[in-house]
């Protein structure tokens, strides 16, 4: 079940494990920012009309899957982060499923994601997921 960030207290339980990610993805999330920079735009971008999401592992304590989603208008929202544990990899399409439903009933259409991800099988899994590859820009139709 997905489990939308409420307050500032929530993400702080997120904010260490995040900045650590931040660091070993290699430059997937935000590549040109520092630690500091991707810490200060975690925070300046959760806000009453962006949606966060995440839940832990309960067995490890870690991450098992994380969203930040930041609205360009009223029909487009930009999904700005999103990390799946590799543990948890089996349920990514219910997680982004669920994401999606709420997308809609929130009276988005559309919304768009970036991504330094080039690799074929990388494209191929966006384009399962219904994106179209704009550069490296993906837009997804809410159906």
């Amino acid at each position: 079940m997905l489990r939308k960030i409420q307050n500032l207290r929530e993400l702080s339980e997120f904010a260490p494990q995040l900045l650590d990610l931040h660091e070993t993805l290699d430059g997937k999330w935000e590549p040109e920012s520092s630690r500091e920079e991707f810490a200060a735009q975690l925070l300046e971008h959760f806000g009453d009309s962006s949606h966060y999401f995440g839940d832990f592992d309960p067995l490890t304590g870690k991450i098992s899957y994380f969203a930040a989603i930041l609205p360009q208008d009223k029909e487009r929202c930009f999904f700005w982060l999103f990390y799946m544990n590799k543990d948890f990899r089996s349920v990514t399409r219910s997680v982004i499923d669920e994401i999606f439903a709420f997308l809609k009933s929130q009276g988005f259409s559309s919304f768009y994601t970036q991504s330094a991800r080039l690799s074929s099988s990388y494209e191929r899994w966006i384009e399962k997921l219904g994106g179209k590859k704009l550069a490296i820009t993906y837009k997804f139709e809410l159906k």
